[in-house]
């Protein structure tokens, strides 16, 4: 065997070439099926590497749209304290300073979302998005889900999901099990929330709203709400439109003037 087939830095961090790469470029050059070659190679390091080569092994192949990457991401997010890395994260948010492995996963199906679609990678995406959603209020995902869950076709057969993932997120945004920012991680996702049913929107946006009062929430929520088109959403906007914090005031302006543009255009 090469180096390439057996050595996980070369695996995961050369190009074709053999040129130092990231794993970001290695994952978005390998998408039109360029490393095809190194499949097998990875299924290996993602069944017998170290925590980190596992995660990044399953990563690149959960974003080139390969079975094995995800049944082995589905398998982490129902049983997260089954992961390689459970009890010494590989990969931590440098803000929060908490476990961001998942963050990455969902990035992975996002990128696989630039695939060809097909019902099988359809299937497997959904199912990945719903296992992850699972762990929304319990892990740190950052913007990544918020990006995954907007896309149309999972937001249209995962919405169930979505909504109450989001709705589990606000429950426990008081009190987080780990340390990072629950509520503005909720926030996040009232976005896709707001286009599946504006009126759960706004009522997850008022008990936010209740619980946190902070500026980083509010605008967030603002910023979410901007992409709702219903009756509820826009009250709870001219609200925030209302605030005495500038910036949220401003945000929460800017939406309403985003929807009325986009409600001008409609129905032209």
């Amino acid at each position: 065997m090469t180096a390439i087939e057996t050595d996980p830095a070369e695996l995961l961090f050369r190009d074709a070439e053999g040129k130092p790469t990231s794993l970001e470029d290695l994952i978005d050059d390998g998408l039109d099926g360029a490393y095809r070659d190194r499949i097998p190679a990875l299924i290996g390091l993602l069944r017998d590497g170290a925590p980190r080569d596992q995660l990044y092994a399953c990563m690149v192949l959960t974003a080139w749209g390969v079975a094995e990457g995800f049944k082995a991401l589905i398998g982490w997010a129902v049983q997260p304290g089954s992961t390689p890395w459970a009890s010494h994260p590989v990969e931590v948010d440098r803000r929060h300073g908490t476990d961001a492995a998942f963050e990455r996963l969902a990035d992975a199906v996002r990128s696989s979302l630039q695939l060809d679609p097909g019902p099988e990678l359809q299937h497997r995406q959904q199912a990945a998005v719903c296992a992850l959603l699972g762990l929304y209020n319990r892990k740190f995902f950052g913007q990544a889900m918020q990006v995954v869950a907007s896309d149309p076709a999972i937001r249209a057969e995962c919405a169930d999901s979505i909504v109450a993932a989001a709705d589990a997120a606000v429950q426990s945004a008081g009190a987080p099990p780990e340390p990072f920012d629950l509520g503005w991680q909720a926030a996040l996702l009232l976005s896709p929330v707001a286009q599946i049913d504006d009126t759960k929107a706004a009522e997850l946006a008022r008990k936010l709203l209740a619980q946190s009062g902070r500026p980083r929430v509010e605008r967030e929520v603002a910023l979410s709400l901007g992409r709702g088109t219903g009756l509820e959403t826009h009250r709870v906007l001219e609200e925030l439109a209302g605030s005495r914090e500038p910036t949220v005031a401003s945000d929460a302006a800017a939406a309403l003037a985003r929807r009325a543009r986009a409600h001008s255009r409609a129905v032209q």
